[in-house]
């Protein structure tokens, strides 16, 4: 652990401080499967200039949670497994897309949900994902070991007797503790990529959505970092419907 988070820039002093302040990095993360594919991630987002000028170390030092990558069962039968996906981990390449048919590591150590999935299940002959979760969002995933039973999960959320609920950190304090968003969505024309939605009225071609939102809390942000301290408040959000980037949208 002390050679990782050296290679990752901090000082000796700093080691200490982390590991100080943050000990389950040293009894709880597991060094192999957590910690250094996350050391590797933070360099691929600083390479690609996608760490805002900060450094890996810094990263660290005021963020060691971001080490964490806790994949692990909440539950599992016959047809079914339900696996904790963590942030910023990809399900698969989409199959379709153009030239990309399977998930290419972008980064050493870099896994998707199906890597981690045919490494506890060898006996699945496909890996059937019932539901989608972005890569940046963690959360409860569920994945079928056969076509059948996939059929009968993805009719659930189809006919919406499957319900899911979101938590989201968001800037500012809204004014209503409770509220509905029903505002249309559609592709983005002005995205390059044609993946982008926005808010767009049905009349226009948008698709129908509801969003339904909670606030449970109100406070400030203690994240070190720009943003400490600044009003955020803490959303239940429960999406009726379930378009590409609904709950960002609305």
């Amino acid at each position: 652990l002390e050679d990782t988070l050296t290679n990752a820039g901090l000082s000796r002093e700093e080691r200490e401080a982390v590991m100080r302040d943050h000990p389950q990095l040293a009894t709880t993360y597991d060094l192999e499967n957590e910690i250094q594919p996350r050391v590797n991630y933070l360099r691929f987002l600083h390479d690609n200039d996608r760490l805002g000028g900060e450094s890996v170390a810094s990263c660290i030092l005021r963020q060691p949670q971001s080490l964490e990558r806790d994949f692990h069962l909440v539950h599992e039968c016959d047809n079914y497994a339900v696996v904790n996906k963590p942030w910023c981990v990809r399900l698969d390449t989409p199959r379709g897309w153009p030239g990309k048919t399977r998930f290419t590591p972008k980064y050493p150590g870099d896994v998707s949900v199906e890597d981690w999935l045919e490494s506890k299940y060898p006996s699945w002959d496909t890996v059937r994902f019932c539901h989608q979760l972005d890569n940046a969002t963690s959360g409860v995933l569920v994945a079928a070991s056969n076509k059948r039973a996939a059929g009968e999960a993805a009719r659930l959320f189809r006919e919406r007797k499957a319900k899911k609920t979101y938590l989201a950190i968001v800037f500012g304090h809204p004014e209503n503790d409770e509220w509905t968003v029903r505002a249309g969505m559609g592709r983005d024309p002005d995205d390059p990529k044609g993946f982008k939605e926005k808010i767009m009225d049905v009349e226009d071609g948008g698709k129908a959505c509801e969003t339904r939102f909670r606030v449970l809390t109100r406070g400030t942000l203690t994240l070190k970092g720009k943003y400490e301290g600044v009003p955020v408040s803490k959303v239940e959000v429960t999406p009726v419907t379930g378009r590409r980037h609904q709950i960002r949208v609305h």
